[in-house]
């Protein structure tokens, strides 16, 4: 029943591992942070520590979730270039990249906007400025190029920020230091924020140019993916060079380490091999053995990621949760920040379900 409703041409692993990563960004990760609440159990804490980020090295479950769902949307580009250059023309497909980016930047203007109407903490930078500025330069190339291109894209790319990061002597402090405030990420920002203004401060850093490394893995797995090999051939390397990434990323961090905020060549490594194993174990499970009831819940997320993650800024989806228990939230005590989590969650799973069986799927 559930696949009767999906639009043509997708494989529904896709689907349900971008549901899956955007249903910790938006709600469930809040009900795990709340867990402790009803118990002083140690495996509690350090489970919700897990949604939190890492104060500077190091990546915790919650640093995990914005790459991954960046590599993912690359995993659909090679896919979904190709059914629009199939119907339309190439200057078209332009067109749709570059009003696809402006959308998605000023939804993250608007969505940022709620929280810091001034701009005064973050600036002209949030999740979906990100994405839209790695979004537009990773579409560009892989439109300008083959797969032996992006991968020499990626190649160039990842090794120009890894040398700028390691070996450019900052002011102060020398090269290679990767402690913050005192890196060449940091260094540049300074610059920005002296000579530009402060609300440049990210937007300008160089870690946005590592991030277009993260969308490009994403391409090369969904070249991968929509190949003419066979499920299995591509389940194995999907899977091994996940592993491969993995290893490379580990090793790397003795150099340069994992550090999501300057988005680090080995956090690049790191998270866009975990993102592949994943990927690999969702179209085992979902698209070879054909066990799908199990993943509908975040399908039916992942059809309309982009909607559910605006709408929780401009829906306080807490306040509508806690007029549903004010008559027994005195009674609730401790666990009431819990059951207000989890009741937002599932409210905001629920009008993605009703959008679903409505047959609406906006497309950004």
């Amino acid at each position: 029943m559930a696949n009767q409703l999906l639009p043509q041409g997708r494989i529904t692993s896709v689907d349900a591992l971008r549901g899956f990563t955007m249903l910790w960004l938006t709600s469930a990760a809040e009900v795990i942070r709340h867990l402790p609440d009803i118990s002083g159990l140690k495996f509690l804490r350090v489970l919700a520590d897990q949604f939190e980020h890492v104060p500077w090295n190091g990546m915790h479950i919650y640093d995990l979730i914005f790459p991954m769902f960046m590599f993912i949307i690359g995993v659909t580009l090679p896919f979904s270039y190709k059914k629009r250059l199939d119907k339309g023309s190439k200057t078209e497909l332009y067109k749709h990249i570059i009003t696809r980016s402006i959308v998605l930047f000023a939804l993250g203007l608007i969505t940022f906007g709620y929280n810091d109407p001034g701009f005064e903490a973050w600036g002209y930078y949030a999740v979906l400025q990100y994405l839209a500025f790695t979004y537009f330069v990773s579409s560009i190339i892989m439109l300008n190029t083959s797969v032996r291109g992006v991968c020499y894209w990626f190649a160039g790319i990842f090794l120009f920020y890894f040398l700028m990061m390691k070996f450019y002597p900052v002011p102060g402090f020398g090269g290679g230091i990767f402690e913050k405030g005192k890196n060449f990420n940091d260094y540049i920002a300074g610059l920005v924020v002296s000579n530009i203004g402060i609300k440049w401060k990210y937007l300008l850093s160089p870690f946005m140019l590592s991030g277009i490394t993260t969308s490009l893995l994403g391409i090369l797995a969904g070249y991968w993916l929509f190949s003419e090999y066979t499920q299995l051939k591509k389940f194995k390397y999907l899977l091994l060079a996940g592993v491969i990434l993995i290893c490379s990323g580990l090793l790397l961090s003795f150099i340069f380490p994992v550090i999501k905020d300057v988005w680090s060549s080995s956090y690049v490594l790191l998270s866009g091999g975990i993102s592949s194993v994943m990927l690999a174990l969702f179209y085992w499970f979902i698209d070879i053995k054909n066990y799908k009831k199990w993943a509908f819940i975040f399908v039916v997320i992942g059809l309309n990621s982009i909607t559910i993650y605006t709408l929780t800024f401009i829906v306080n989806f807490d306040n509508i949760s806690l007029i549903l228990v004010y008559g027994i939230r005195e009674n609730l005590g401790v666990v009431l920040n819990l059951v207000i989590s989890t009741i937002s969650a599932v409210l905001q799973w629920l009008f993605m379900y009703y959008l679903y069986k409505q047959k609406i799927f906006i497309k950004i």
